[in-house]
């Protein structure tokens, strides 16, 4: 997150190595979602063709001004 200087209101989540969120949810690809105030707002294409981390930093940017 420091890298990428994200605003302390993004929230990161991501599956543990044991893959709970797949076995619970069944998710069978990668996707990256934006959410504010519990409304998705961006949602990147399905992995791993259409997985676009430079598309999620591009609206990230928009949105919050680049601080990089």
């Amino acid at each position: 997150m420091e890298e990428y200087s994200l605003p302390q209101q993004c929230q990161v989540v991501a599956d543990c190595m044991d893959n709970n969120a797949n076995v619970a949810y069944g998710v069978s690809f990668e996707r990256v979602c934006i959410v504010q105030r519990q409304k998705i707002v961006y949602l990147g294409g399905k992995g791993p063709f259409f997985y676009n981390l430079q598309e999620a930093r591009r609206w990230l940017e928009q949105t919050f001004g680049n601080r990089g």
